[in-house]
């Protein structure tokens, strides 16, 4: 079974006990251009298997476990891995290719596919321990890794044999910087805040130990690389302990016995690997290239020695199962599908557009509706006006002017019989009722001149006369009107 990538978890399956959803990712084709291989590892975030692109190129897959793909913060501390990585940008970090999600919410990271075995396995198979000369130039690549990560702000917090990688070309690998924190990402302080332990109990500073996430720096990282060279050289942790809360206990408030207590044969690791484990930050190397510097004087008084390679590198070699590349073959036969034509501003705004047109539209309507309605009301209007009677103007008659009191203003016979009595309407009776009765003088009739005799002493003056049934004098003006209408 390949071993790469499995010191990307704190704690790894057997190889033949696939998880629950280890089997369905086998042979699956993600995104359209990754074909899934074997399983190399799993933890208990993720898995990683061997994969293939479809242009042939082998990769390594981690996959985010899909009960934890639903919690935002998980795949947000998972995604974070790869951009954490590749800012570092240095040769002894495995690069991030590709990141993604498919459907059905998959969360992977592409990864290079290394060949090797990790330091834990390389240090089992040589019996639990490695030499002062190994256990010194190994600390030595990994403080070189180190210091370029710090100097981008980035404390890795979990170094351990199990995330240091021995490459069959005697190259070294830091991996898993799932943990990591990068200084100008503020996530990571709301992992830290929930309660959430980082790292791993054997090699977890004094102040990691305690969740003082504040006071994780840099040192932290060193005092992890003098508990990795501790194990190295002595085949056990800093602090045994029978449980992992033990352990953490531990390292939280003891202090470190003496490389030396343990092995007094180790006189030139000893003082590098001590001062690394100080309880007290402020005691232990200032920095990572302090820590190098320290090595590399250790180095010189050591025999020499290269890196070494990892003991079963020939078995280690990760390789995509034929089944995958007889499926990456089929998969080659059909032409990748065309990209997607970049989307045009109407499509990026096609929303806002539909929008404002369905809002023009209903101005628009309004508009037209309102108009209607006020023609349809003037057409009205006239219409009622043509259908109105016509009425023939009115002729003008002339007052009637009261005759003064007198003989000009008595009746004339033809004007008292023979004028025949006109017909009123009930309107003129009320108004004529409504009149002011006249007074005597108004009701005597005037006597005419033709009936005066010269011998009548009364012959200067009005005398009454008695009229058997004297017509009405003309009606007035506003009884003709009345009778017109």
């Amino acid at each position: 079974m390949n071993p790469f990538l499995r010191a990307l978890e704190e704690e790894h399956g057997a190889a033949g006990d696939l998880p629950p959803e280890a089997s369905p990712m086998i042979g699956r084709l993600l995104v359209g251009k990754w074909r899934v291989g074997s399983l190399l590892g799993r933890g208990g975030m993720s898995s990683v298997y061997a994969a293939v692109h479809r242009n042939g190129k082998q990769v390594a897959i981690k996959v985010l476990h899909p009960v934890l793909a639903s919690n935002a913060r998980a795949r947000a501390r998972f995604l974070r891995e790869g951009y954490i990585a590749n800012k570092i940008a240095h040769q002894g970090i495995a690069p991030v290719l590709d990141d993604g999600v498919t459907d059905d919410g998959l969360v992977f990271l592409v990864m290079e596919l290394l060949s090797g075995a990790t330091l834990d396995q390389h240090c089992r198979a040589r019996g639990g321990r490695l030499t002062e000369s190994e256990a010194l130039v190994i600390a030595d690549s990994v403080l070189e890794v180190l210091a370029a990560a710090h100097g981008k702000g980035v404390v890795h917090r979990d170094i351990k044999p199990s995330n240091i990688f021995l490459t069959a070309d005697g190259a070294l690998k830091l991996l898993d910087f799932g943990a990591a924190r990068l200084r100008e990402t503020s996530g990571s302080r709301a992992d830290t805040r929930s309660g959430a332990l980082l790292g791993t109990p054997g090699f977890m500073a004094p102040e990691q130990a305690r969740g003082r996430w504040d006071e994780v720096d840099a040192r932290t990282d060193l005092w992890a690389v003098g508990a990795t060279m501790f194990r190295l050289l002595t085949g056990r942790f800093v602090h045994e302990a029978d449980t992992p809360n033990e352990a953490i206990i531990a390292a939280a408030v003891s202090r470190a016995p003496s490389l030396a207590s343990v092995d007094s044969s180790l006189g030139t690791s000893a003082d590098i690997v001590d001062r690394a484990l100080k309880l007290d930050p402020r005691d232990r190397w200032a920095s990572a290239t302090e820590m190098q510097a320290a090595v590399r004087r250790g180095r010189a008084c050591v025999p020499s020695c290269d890196l070494p390679r990892p003991a079963a590198a020939s078995e280690a070699t990760a390789t995509v199962d034929e089944s995958s590349l007889s499926r990456l073959a089929a998969d080659r036969m059909v032409p990748p599908p065309p990209a997607a034509p970049p989307r045009s501003l109407f499509t990026r705004n096609r929303r806002a557009l539909i929008v404002g047109a369905m809002a023009a539209l209903a101005l628009a309507l309004g508009s037209w509706l309102s108009m209607a309605v006020e023609r349809r009301s003037l057409q009205s209007h006239a219409n009622g006006q043509d259908q109105a009677p016509s009425t023939s103007p009115k002729p003008i008659v002339p007052p009637i002017q009261a005759a003064p009191a007198g003989p000009a203003a008595s009746l004339s016979p033809a004007n008292t019989a023979g004028s025949p009595a006109p017909a009123h309407s009930p309107s003129a009776t009320a108004r004529k009722r409504s009149r002011p009765r006249p007074t005597a003088a108004e009701r005597t009739p005037a006597v005419p001149d033709s009936d005066r005799t010269d011998d009548d002493p009364s012959a200067s003056s009005l005398a009454p006369a008695s009229v058997p049934a004297a017509a009405p004098g003309p009606a007035r003006l506003e009884d003709v009107l009345d009778e017109r209408r």
